[in-house]
């Protein structure tokens, strides 16, 4: 979900204990000025299946600046098996 991270950081305390339980893909630049830093590891931990990937030259548009990378990513994580899912 794009924009995920702004919501996460707006989310009531009392739906921080829900668990999300479908295999998820996080991928986030590192240099990102428009989110709050330290957003994508909580969002890891609320995943029973998740990975994150860091794009080290990425700000906030990884979509448009690692299009090639990004693509492929979703790509190998849509086509993996389940368990195969985790970092």
């Amino acid at each position: 979900m794009l924009n995920y991270y702004g919501a996460f950081a707006r989310r009531p305390s009392a739906s921080l204990k829900t668990r999300i339980p479908v295999p998820t893909l996080i991928q986030f630049g590192k240099h990102d000025p428009a989110e709050e830093p330290g957003l994508a590891e909580p969002s890891l931990a609320q995943c029973d299946i998740a990975r994150l990937i860091w794009w080290e030259g990425a700000r906030h548009w990884i979509q448009r600046e690692e299009a090639t990378g990004v693509t492929k990513n979703i790509c190998q994580f849509l086509t993996m098996p389940t368990r195969s899912r985790l970092l």
